[in-house]
């Protein structure tokens, strides 16, 4: 089974900069009471209490899309959680969709990859209290920034 693969700030940042309303790019916010004091421009929040439950809807949602970020406040434990979930079950999904023909051999009835490619999934390293503090103040990259609820954070 794939995994998600760490993805740097820069990096994110370049990516977002270069389409500012990305269709092959999705962030997956996964904060939940956290979520309120900025996130990445164009970022979806998914509170990961509500996760589980929205995987299959979230699997369809981004059918199609090159690369899925997931991320957290610190992405130590609710970002690459959710980023494995979200692997779990699109692998699970796409088993489910796999017919038998007329002799009972295993027919894959999915959906052909998108020109061949396939999905990359990433965990963005640092999470958002990282990113807030390199880009926080840059407005095409971070939205309804509140630099005082970041100013003493822990964790």
């Amino acid at each position: 089974m794939p995994t998600a693969k760490p993805i740097r700030a820069e990096t994110l940042a370049a990516m977002v900069r270069s389409d500012p309303t990305p269709t092959s790019l999705r962030i997956i916010d996964v904060r939940d009471d956290d979520f309120e004091g900025g996130h990445i421009h164009t970022a979806t929040n998914v509170p990961s209490s509500e996760l589980t439950g929205l995987l299959g809807d979230l699997v369809d949602e981004l059918k199609g899309v090159e690369k899925v970020v997931f991320h957290c406040a610190l992405s130590q434990v609710r970002g690459p959680k959710a980023a494995r979930l979200y692997l779990e079950a699109k692998d699970l999904l796409s088993e489910g969709k796999k017919e038998h023909d007329l002799q009972g051999h295993a027919t894959d009835t999915t959906e052909s990859k998108e020109e061949g490619k396939e999905q990359e999934v990433y965990v963005l390293v640092g999470g958002f209290y990282e990113w807030q503090k390199r880009y926080g103040q840059e407005k095409d990259l971070t939205e309804e920034w509140e630099p005082e609820m970041w100013k003493n954070y822990q964790g």
